[in-house]
C-alpha cells in the first residue's frame, strides 16, 4: 500500500498475510490501515480501490462478518477524514494520472 501525497509516494506499508487469507481480506485490511492512518495522523484521505466487494461490504447494513464490522466501526471513527471511491481499474488510473513521470513504484 502506498500513500500519495500531491501526487508523490511519501509512503509504503507491505504486510504478509497468513496462507488461508482472502485477497478480499487484504483489500479491507488496506482499506481499515488507511483509514487509522488518516486519524493518526489527522489529515483527510481519499482512499482508490478497484475493489468493489470491498466498498458493498463497507456499504452494507446486515453484514455478520466480525472482521467486516471491524473495519466499518475504524472508518466510522475516521468520520469525515476518509473518502473511499471505486476504480474500475487500478493500473488504468494510475497510468491515466502519471502518463509521462511515473513514480519508481509503478
Amino acid at each position: 500500500m502506498c500513500i500519495l501525497k500531491d501526487e508523490n509516494n511519501i509512503q509504503n506499508h507491505l504486510f504478509k498475510l497468513n496462507i488461508f487469507n482472502l485477497v478480499f481480506q487484504a483489500e479491507l485490511a488496506a482499506i481499515e490501515f488507511s483509514a487509522n492512518w488518516a486519524v493518526k495522523e489527522k489529515v483527510k484521505v481519499n482512499i482508490h480501490t478497484d475493489s468493489l466487494s470491498s466498498i458493498s461490504a463497507i456499504n452494507s447494513a446486515n453484514t455478520r462478518s466480525e472482521f467486516v464490522n471491524k473495519v466499518k466501526s475504524n472508518i466510522f471513527k475516521a468520520k469525515n477524514m476518509v473518502g473511499l471511491s471505486w476504480l474500475k481499474s487500478m493500473w488504468e488510473f494510475l497510468e491515466t494520472n502519471w502518463p509521462t513521470n511515473k513514480p519508481n513504484w509503478l
